[in-house]
């Protein structure tokens, strides 16, 4: 009777767990974990990103640059993502969603794959960073476009 009860409360738990699906970035093991687009080892906090799939998954990428490259070639298509996630600049290690992050394109700022892309949380820490290294702030689609200019990339392959 015992192994009943437990059994079918591992069943439910099983099941309550199944259904939940993350909405957020897990964290990135700097060093270990390797990037979904470019397979290189992700290894400088201030640039890591994710992307969470509806369904739960997350791919992780060593760059804003990987991250847009995936989706801009199709890896990832639009109707399948829940959210991307890009590190806070100025807070190594901390995401930021990236419809709330400020996006700053910079040729002199260096960034893992070089596009110099970074986030920031707000305006005056874009504005800090503009200033000092030039550049502009840019969307999610102008990121993207960046990227597939910039790398020779073909769009939804």
């Amino acid at each position: 009777m015992r192994h009943k009860i437990v059994l079918s409360l591992l069943i439910v738990l099983f099941f309550a767990l199944g259904g939940c699906s993350a909405s957020g970035p897990t964290p990135i093991i700097y060093g270990t974990d390797l990037c979904d687009y470019c397979d290189m080892t992700i290894a400088d906090k201030a640039f890591g990103s994710e992307l969470v799939t509806k369904k739960g998954k997350v791919f992780k990428f060593d760059s804003i640059e990987c991250l847009a490259a995936a989706e801009a070639v199709g890896d990832h298509a639009a109707s399948e993502i829940d959210s991307r996630w890009v590190t806070d600049f100025h807070n190594a290690g901390i995401f930021l969603n990236s419809e709330s992050a400020l996006l700053v394109a910079s040729d002199r700022q260096k960034s893992p794959m070089g596009v110099g892309l970074v986030a920031v949380a707000d305006r005056s820490r874009a504005d800090q960073l503009i200033a000092a290294k030039g550049g502009k702030l840019v969307n999610w689609e102008e990121t993207m476009q960046l990227v597939v200019v910039t790398w020779k990339l073909g769009r939804a392959r």
